[in-house]
């Protein structure tokens, strides 16, 4: 429901806090696919996340 919101808004920042958190490994890769369609749209995507497969996917990473 929240990733459909994302979709819709045309806001120029969107944070992401562990969008692939217990989900189904296919689902959570449709996710991704999503927030990178975003990405490629000119908007700047941040997430937050403990999993390394999505850190392999992003262009920047940032450790705190």
């Amino acid at each position: 429901m929240e990733i459909g919101k994302v979709m819709l808004k045309k806001t120029s920042i969107t944070m992401a806090d562990e969008p692939t958190a217990s989900l189904d490994p296919t689902i959570a890769e449709e996710i991704l696919k999503l927030l990178f369609q975003l990405r490629n749209e000119k908007r700047l995507i941040i997430i937050a996340t403990h999993n390394p497969e999505v850190w392999e996917k992003c262009d920047e990473i940032v450790k705190l």
